[in-house]
């Protein structure tokens, strides 16, 4: 995470305190609900067979913003807030 979605909206790392909520809105769950059923019936067969097509990246530096910011909670409007399995710091 660069922070590159944070100065879009005009904040820095400076802005956020210890115990705020991050929800990481990608529009997910609205492009999920006016999907076609037949594209959506394709989507779930690619979730099962690609699941780490959904959610954050995972990285070294995204655990480090994580950590710095000390953030109560994180959530995001889809089906996994991180990509899974995560390889990138094994």
């Amino acid at each position: 995470m660069d922070g590159r979605a944070a100065k879009a909206q005009g904040l820095s790392i400076f802005d956020f305190r210890e115990a705020d909520i991050l929800f990481v809105r990608s529009g997910y769950i609205h492009q999920h609900e006016v999907m076609s059923p037949e594209r959506r019936k394709k989507l779930h067969v690619y979730q099962r067979e690609k699941p780490e097509n959904i959610g954050l990246e995972t990285s070294k530096e995204l655990l480090e913003f994580l950590g710095n910011t000390r953030f109560a909670a994180v959530a995001g409007d889809t089906r996994s807030f991180e990509k899974w399995p995560c390889t990138a710091l094994q």
